[in-house]
């Protein structure tokens, strides 16, 4: 029982780790709807 805590409590860690590392590499507007011609038009 302990290892299966252990290992989840890394993965968990990993997680926020990687997340906080590449959030500051996201770009600040990103795309969120398409037209039907594949235009952006909405942000």
């Amino acid at each position: 029982m302990k290892k299966y805590l252990i290992v989840s409590l890394t993965i968990i860690v990993i997680s926020f780790i990687l997340t906080s590392v590449f959030y500051a590499q996201t770009p600040k507007k990103v795309a969120s709807h398409w037209n039907k011609n594949g235009e952006v038009n909405l942000f």
